[in-house]
């Protein structure tokens, strides 16, 4: 059955993914790619990268009381997870979190459940929060609409169950006691607060990337449709159905930017890009991880290490080799040639139109 929803996952990918190369001129895309400002892009990549500091500030906040990690170990379980999270399907980085806390931060496979548990809770309830931002800003489709309402009943339950666990949990023994006990941001409001808070910030480090990226491609939208690009692309890949969300990340873009009045050509390159500097970031944040662990590794004897390491750099080149071949495309269609400004291109995709 998990194969069977896996694969009707990949191929759900797959045809989004079709249906936004069908909808644009690839050498509309590459010349795009072309006029893309470095500057810009290292700050997005720097502002993907501050997600991670405030993940681990976040997990600071709701780990039981007592609990005493290292920071800069916390940040390495963070780009573990960051990278498990974008490349795994369904739920392997919710898992990946888990074990890394339980195991490489220490703190146990009980706090480390309980703390997941608050994430999930903390980070469902500053969801709700932008997407009924988006909402007061702009009429948004009927799924949209759909999953809010979903996205709020499922939360809300979680919230019960979590709240009713920390309190009749304590009276009970054995392993429920210890979970209740592992609660106490649920007894102490403000703990619960700020955690959603840091998640508040990591979601606005997303948003500001974002900007930047369509600052780097000389694109103006308002400020105001932060919040829409935003919470389109984190429904669409609330549920990772395929390592990467690739396919489902760059359809819900492209389709939001299309909205929004963007060529079709722009829209690609902003989603592709978008979601590459999100990668790359993470990415590159757990290979750095990585490499500093990896004679502690080695010592042990884990051999996954080296798999890993090869994985992650295979990965690397294969999504510079991808830029460099899209980039590269243009040249085969005089139309495009020339092109060096986001001025030239925007002239150029409405002589298209």
């Amino acid at each position: 059955m998990k194969l069977f929803l896996w694969l009707l996952g990949c191929a759900i990918a797959t045809a989004l993914g079709a249906l936004v190369l069908r909808a644009t001129d690839v050498h509309a895309v590459a010349a795009a790619l072309q006029t893309m400002d470095a500057a810009w892009l290292l700050v997005a990549l720097l502002c993907n990268g501050a997600v991670l500091l405030l993940w681990a500030c976040m997990w600071r906040m709701l780990l039981p009381r007592g609990q005493q990690v290292h920071f800069g170990r916390l940040v390495e379980c963070a780009a573990y997870s960051a990278f498990a999270s974008n490349a795994t399907p369904l739920a392997g980085g919710q898992l990946t979190s888990t074990a890394l806390l339980a195991q490489r931060a220490g703190v146990g496979m009980t706090a480390a459940v309980s703390t997941t548990a608050l994430e999930m809770l903390a980070e469902g309830m500053v969801k709700l929060a932008v997407i009924a931002l988006a909402m007061t800003i702009a009429p948004l489709p009927s799924w949209m609409r759909n999953a809010f309402y979903g996205l709020a009943a499922v939360v809300s339950l979680l919230a019960v169950i979590l709240l009713v666990l920390s309190r009749l949990g304590a009276r009970s023994s054995g392993l429920v006691a210890r979970f209740a006990g592992s609660l106490d941001a649920m007894r102490d409001p403000r703990r619960l607060l700020a955690g959603a808070a840091f998640i508040a910030a990591m979601k606005l480090a997303e948003a500001l990337a974002i900007l930047c990226v369509q600052r780097g491609f000389g694109v103006n939208l308002p400020l105001s449709t932060l919040p829409l690009v935003l919470s389109v692309v984190m429904l669409a890949t609330m549920v990772p159905v395929v390592p990467g969300n690739f396919g489902t990340y760059e359809a819900a873009a492209f389709l939001v930017y299309q909205q929004l009045g963007v060529p079709a050509g722009m829209a690609a390159a902003l989603a592709l890009v978008q979601h590459l500097a999100l990668l790359t970031a993470f990415a590159g944040a757990s290979a750095i991880a990585l490499i500093r662990a990896y004679p502690r590794l080695v010592a042990a004897r884990i051999g996954v290490a080296t798999a890993l390491f090869i994985w992650i750099s295979l990965l690397a080149l294969a999504v510079c080799i991808g830029v460099l071949a899209l980039w590269r495309g243009f040249t085969g269609a005089k139309e495009w040639k020339g092109i060096r400004s986001a001025p030239q291109l925007a002239g150029a995709l409405r002589r298209q139109e």
